[in-house]
């Protein structure tokens, strides 16, 4: 019976109890995995949170599996710890020294930090972030457990799901002193800060940032890679709000921190020349931008690969350039390519997926092939609405869209006389899309979006062209 098993998994545990204490790695092994989430544990985080060698770490993974402690998965790549031995361990061993559990997540913390970034190994990320949440109930450190909690929003912020990140900062900053002018309090301002940026709250995470790179520059100094990277965030907020000259100064300023810091072939160095690119195409100065694009692409094709999130931005960036002069025909195949790498990485209900449908439908919608441009703009519509909400600005520039798209293919149908009314679109919120009621086959169209109408026409001065 089950009953029967653990007693016998008890037994072997209190006859190997000596073997334990005397083999420390083994024991420290053990607890790492019987304490930490349940989930399978790789090689690397192991050898990083024991501060062991690989080589060291191996030897002592053989003997737990040959004593059926703990098993291999995925070739010997991932660890895990059976069920029933795992619960029992705990009951026996709980609660662990606390100089143990402070080692193991400043170890953690260490791993998480350096990773956070990094989209190349999402998997590794995750499975940092199950660990965070199982050791944040077990460090009777506020400080820890507000790191932890934030480091565990990452995966969430980068799959696109903002209000259960939010959920986990939001704990965070209550949790963490922000009186505290430290490096921990900055990130979980900054962290807070890029989820009501997403969310199109402006202001609050202007606010956020502005005291986040104030830490920064007093605790890590004006040429730290963190402090470049509150720049860079200043200067997205300021973009959004169409403030681009600040903008433009404070991008300059990560830039050449990254420059000097992590130098010319480093991905956060690619990230400033391809924002300092955006700026220099809103300005018009095309030339300038697609020398920035370029690099920003190279960097990224050489050291994440074709097949990186970062280096699709490049590859919607350059298409947003060559839509922008007109060239429709180039932009189109770029827009593809950045819209299936972001598919393939991120899956069809990301935000960043629903902007490369939106924007790979703005050149057919350019070159008057409506029928094409509008399955993409509903598909974008759909996803937003779905991940972000109506509220949010990305939405709303979904339904302006939309209605615009829906206006034009009318147009063209039915010619500009008998779509005359239609120029009220611009002024009268209510009756926006009036003009589809002489339309029957456009009819249930008009029904589902002029619910949208007063929401979009009141946001569209907040809304970013994607």
């Amino acid at each position: 019976s089950g009953t029967n098993h653990t007693n016998n998994l008890r037994a072997t545990l209190n006859i190997a109890r000596d073997k334990l204490e005397k083999d420390v790695g083994l024991k420290a092994l053990l607890d790492v995995i019987a304490f930490g989430s349940g989930d399978p544990m790789s090689k690397e985080l192991l050898s990083d949170l024991l501060e062991v060698s690989s080589a060291r770490l191996q030897i002592t993974l053989n003997q737990a599996v040959k004593l059926k402690y703990l098993k291999e998965e995925d070739e010997g790549d991932y660890y895990s710890m059976h069920r029933l031995f795992r619960e029992v361990y705990r009951e026996e061993y709980e609660p662990l020294d606390q100089t143990f559990v402070t080692n193991i997540v400043k170890n953690l913390k260490s791993y998480t930090y350096e990773r956070r970034d990094d989209f190349s190994n999402y998997e590794a990320l995750e499975m940092a972030a199950s660990q965070a949440l199982a050791w944040e109930k077990l460090t009777v450190s506020d400080e820890d457990k507000a790191m932890l909690l934030n480091y565990a929003a990452y995966p969430l912020y980068y799959m696109g799901r903002y209000d259960d990140a939010m959920v986990l900062v939001e704990k965070a900053y209550k949790l963490i002193d922000i009186t505290k002018e430290t490096a921990e309090v900055a990130e979980i301002l900054n962290s807070k800060a890029s989820l009501h940026e997403h969310k199109g709250e402006y202001d609050i995470a202007l606010s956020l940032l502005n005291k986040a790179l104030d830490i920064r520059e007093k605790v890590l100094g004006e040429k730290h890679p963190d402090t470049a990277t509150s720049y860079n965030n200043l200067a997205g907020v300021y973009k959004r709000r169409g403030e681009h000259d600040t903008a433009l100064l404070l991008h300059k300023k990560a830039l050449d921190i990254r420059e000097k810091v992590l130098g010319e072939k480093h991905p956060d160095t690619a990230t400033s020349y391809n924002s300092l690119a955006g700026l220099h195409e809103l300005k018009g100065e095309y030339d300038t931008a697609l020398l920035l694009f370029n690099k920003a692409l190279d960097i990224r094709e050489k050291v994440l690969g074709e097949e990186h999130p970062n280096t699709a931005t490049s590859y919607n960036s350059l298409a947003g350039l060559h839509e922008s002069k007109e060239e429709y025909d180039e932009a189109l195949p770029l827009y593809e390519k950045a819209l299936d790498i972001y598919e393939k990485v991120l899956g069809e209900e990301h935000p960043y997926t629903a902007t490369s449908y939106n924007n790979l439908a703005g050149p057919y919608r350019s070159k008057g092939e409506y029928d094409k441009a509008l399955p993409l703009y509903e598909k974008a519509l759909d996803i937003y609405e779905k991940v972000l909400g109506e509220e949010h600005p990305h939405t709303a520039t979904s339904y302006n869209n939309l209605a615009f798209t829906y206006y034009e293919y009318a147009n063209k149908i039915f010619g500009q006389k008998k779509c005359n009314a239609a120029r009220i679109l611009l002024k009268d919120a209510k009756t926006t899309l009036a003009l589809y009621g002489c339309f029957s086959k456009y009819l249930a169209e008009i029904n589902r979006l002029s619910k949208k109408v007063d929401n979009t026409i009141k946001k569209r001065k907040k809304c970013d062209d994607l």
